[in-house]
């Protein structure tokens, strides 16, 4: 077995404890951007052939190095096989699970990788530990889809070319068209902006959100209106607010598209 020291965590009040405590005090970007980098970290130890069998929260350290944060994992070994790496997995999710974040998007990142269903790179494209502009992305791409690939019947694609290639051979969700009453829990503020209302379906959710998307400005509450300068609409400091509200009004639904973009990993 190999054994380091490292330096103690920041993230954990700078002293060193275990992992299993509440993050109290942190936002939640900040705290899945400690997630990730402990998932960057898992990935590095397993390429260089090494496993953590006996995974705890003082095991890891998320630490400041070089002017850029970073997570070290130690107490490692040798991996016998894929499965001792799997196992790291499942370990990783079952500790997170205690950290006391436990959004929807969180609680889907650690309940998959506790189950064994998320290991390895795949962890990367999850929802909770992507950008705001790469979830914005994933829901334009599940609604170019949506009206390219999978016209509803009787209703030919807006692409005719696009739609017949199908390269991706992506078949849409069954509960593409399902009932799905979005409109009763969106925000006051959208209404002003809005010029018409699509369906109450998932089809018709995907295209409202990718109306917010293309139009965000439009669509700002008056109070972060009053709040965010010139400057910071230029460097897009709007975007994570405006997500926020949307996880915020439809956080099942916003997850779902998330999720299935991921696992049919679905292009343009």
């Amino acid at each position: 077995m190999v054994k380091c020291r490292i330096a103690t965590c920041p993230i954990l009040e700078g002293q060193k404890r275990n992992l299993v405590v509440k993050w109290k005090g942190y936002p939640e970007s900040k705290q899945l951007f400690s997630v990730l980098k402990i998932v960057r970290a898992m990935i590095a130890l397993h390429n260089a052939g090494f496993c953590c069998s006996n995974l705890k929260g003082e095991n890891i350290a998320v630490m400041k190095q070089h002017n850029s944060m970073c997570a070290k994992i130690w107490n490692f070994e040798k991996c016998k096989s894929d499965d001792d790496k799997d196992q790291d997995w499942k370990n990783l999710g079952t500790l997170l699970k205690l950290t006391g974040l436990w959004t929807p998007e969180a609680r889907d990142l650690y309940t998959s990788l506790s189950s064994g269903n998320l290991k390895g790179m795949d962890i990367l494209d999850h929802s909770a530990l992507l950008t705001v502009r790469k979830k914005f992305e994933n829901m334009l791409v599940f609604d170019f889809h949506a009206m390219t690939h999978w016209p509803k019947e009787g209703i030919q694609a807006q692409d005719s070319t696009q739609a017949a290639s199908t390269m991706q051979n992506v078949q849409a969700p069954e509960w593409l068209d399902a009932s799905f009453n979005w409109s009763s829990t969106r925000p006051s503020w959208i209404f002003a902006a809005s010029l018409t209302d699509p369906p109450n379906t998932y089809r018709g959710f995907s295209r409202m959100i990718r109306h917010l998307i293309e139009h965000e400005v439009d669509f700002l509450s008056p109070m972060l209106i009053k709040r965010i300068t010139h400057h910071d609409r230029l460097q897009g400091e709007k975007e994570v607010d405006l997500e926020w509200y949307m996880r915020k009004a439809w956080a099942e639904a916003f997850l779902k598209l998330q999720n299935f973009v991921r696992k049919s990993k679905l292009t343009y």
